[in-house]
This record gives C-alpha cells, sequence and structure tokens, in this order.
C-alpha cells in the first residue's frame, strides 16, 4: 500500500463549516469536528507518510494543527489558506524556531515541506496537477494526467467520485471522504471513471497513454 496520501478542505477552527456542511459535519461544536479530524488523520496517517494538502487546511491555530497531523504535509493553497508567515514557515524544512530542542528541530525539518499555489508533478510514476479549484483542463489533461482537487465540498459534479464529465478530475476533500485518500484509491477511483467513460471519451484523454495503474480496459 502507498504512504503517499491525499486530502482537501480540512478547515480546522472553522466553526462556521457547522453550519455551511452541516449534513457531513454533524458534530455539536468546533472543538468535538477538530477532534475527529485529528484523530481520524492520524489513525489513517503514519508519522513518516507524505500527505497533500490541496486547500483549505486551517481557519486558525495553523501552527497547532501542523504539529498535530501525522505525516510530511505538502499544502497546495486553498482560497482560505490566510495563514500567517510563521504557520506557512512550518512547511519549509529548514524552519528551526531558537526555543525549540535539537530534537525537535530535527523533527519537524522532516515533517514540513512545501507550500504550492498549484502544483504539476508525477507522483508515484503518475503525472498529477494538484490545484485547489476544480479545473475545465490542467496540465497534459488529453495525455492521462490526472487533476486532484477540493474547493467544492462534493458540489462540483464533475470532480466527484464515479462521475466522468470532467475526465480524470477527483475531488478529495474531507466531505466526500471523511479520510485523508491514499495514491492507490486515486487511482481506484480513476479506474472506475474510466470504465464507465464512452470509448471514445476514453481515447481522449488517455491519447495511447498508460495510467500507472493497469486498468484492464484494452
Amino acid at each position: 500500500m502507498s504512504n503517499t496520501w491525499f486530502t482537501a478542505d480540512t478547515h480546522l477552527s472553522h466553526a462556521a463549516m457547522l453550519r455551511h456542511c452541516h449534513a457531513t459535519r454533524p458534530y455539536s461544536s468546533v472543538d468535538e469536528m477538530d477532534k475527529s479530524i485529528v484523530d481520524t488523520w492520524n489513525q489513517t496517517v503514519s508519522r513518516d507518510d507524505l500527505v497533500y494538502v490541496i486547500g483549505d487546511f486551517a481557519w486558525s491555530n495553523h501552527r497547532k494543527w501542523i504539529n498535530e497531523l501525522n505525516g510530511k504535509k505538502i499544502l497546495v493553497v486553498g482560497n482560505h489558506d490566510k495563514m500567517p508567515q510563521d504557520a506557512l514557515d512550518l512547511f519549509k524544512p529548514d524552519w528551526i524556531c531558537e526555543d525549540m530542542t535539537a530534537r525537535e528541530a530535527i523533527k519537524t525539518m522532516v515533517q514540513f515541506r512545501e507550500v504550492h499555489q498549484k502544483l504539476v508533478r508525477v507522483i508515484c510514476g503518475q503525472m498529477m496537477t494538484l490545484n485547489h479549484e476544480p479545473m475545465r483542463s490542467w496540465s497534459s489533461s488529453v495525455h492521462g494526467s490526472i487533476c486532484l482537487c477540493g474547493h467544492s465540498h462534493g458540489r462540483c459534479l464533475e470532480s466527484r467520485p464515479g462521475e466522468i464529465g470532467g475526465g480524470l478530475m477527483l475531488d478529495v476533500g474531507w466531505d466526500i471522504w471523511h479520510n485523508p485518500i491514499s495514491f492507490d484509491e486515486v487511482m481506484r477511483q480513476m479506474r472506475i471513471k474510466l470504465e464507465k467513460m464512452p470509448q471514445n471519451f476514453r481515447d481522449h484523454v488517455l491519447k495511447g497513454t498508460k495510467l500507472t495503474i493497469d486498468t484492464n480496459l484494452d
């Protein structure tokens, strides 16, 4: 199983989420919501795993959440990621606080990695574009590249699991999955989308390119 994970729209410390997403966050308080997210995340993700956070990580208390959640984290900035610079600096491997012990400094350097506005990268052998908002088109989108996004909290039909209107695009947001999802699960979802596509649409989004898993479609 892959140790690479994806998530979006955790919105930690964001009390308004109890109102805006009450159907998927049926909590009595923001503290209850935050505890549920942290517990679920840490039961899923190990300390040495890699997590791509595709926007809207937290409303406040950024340093607290970055340190409490397992995994080495890469942030793709969302519209609600109004973090102070000291929180963003936690994603940089050279960040060291004067009052940290040597052991704490080494742990921080291992845990926090990068911050991007949008990220185009080969991940686990698969070309991907990570962008907070859903996209109509992205780099190599007709050559087998995958777009992972968030932002819509499941309200964008084209990016929902099992929907094919957006091509190889998937919303990895917390309000859909209630968990970080693994690279293996992302590829399983892509296979489901491909199997649902008419042959001409499938040919269009792949253009002869193979995904990193055997789709069994040939």
